[in-house]
C-alpha cells in the first residue's frame, strides 16, 4: 500500500477535515503521517494517525493557539491584515520545512 504525507495547518478548520480523510485512507490499508507544527500533534494521535512535527524552531508548540488569542482581539481590516499575514508566514515555514520528511 502507499505512505501518504498529510500536510495540514495546525486550525480547527483544517484539521476537522484532513484528519478524517487520513483515518479514511488508513481504514484502506494505507500508511498515514500528518506533518505539521507541534499543535497538530495531540489531535492527530488521537485519531490514530502517524505525526511528523516540523518547525518546531519557528513554530513551538502554543504557537497558533496564541496567534489565534492575538486575532481575536482584533477587528476590521487589521484583522484581516493580521490573518493574511500569519497564513502567510505558517505556510512559508511549513512549506519550506516539511519537504525534508517526504
Amino acid at each position: 500500500m502507499t505512505h501518504y504525507g498529510l500536510i495540514c495547518p495546525a486550525t480547527t478548520g483544517h484539521l476537522n477535515t484532513m484528519l478524517p480523510l487520513g483515518k479514511a485512507l488508513q481504514e484502506r490499508g494505507h500508511t498515514v503521517t500528518s506533518i505539521g507544527v507541534a499543535d497538530a500533534q495531540g489531535k492527530t494521535l488521537a485519531t490514530g494517525l502517524n505525526f511528523q512535527a516540523t518547525a518546531e524552531a519557528e513554530m513551538p508548540a502554543g504557537t497558533m493557539a496564541e496567534s489565534l488569542a492575538q486575532l481575536g482581539r482584533l477587528s476590521g481590516r487589521e484583522a484581516i491584515n493580521y490573518t493574511v499575514d500569519l497564513v502567510r508566514k505558517s505556510t512559508e515555514i511549513l512549506l519550506k520545512a516539511a519537504p525534508a520528511y517526504i
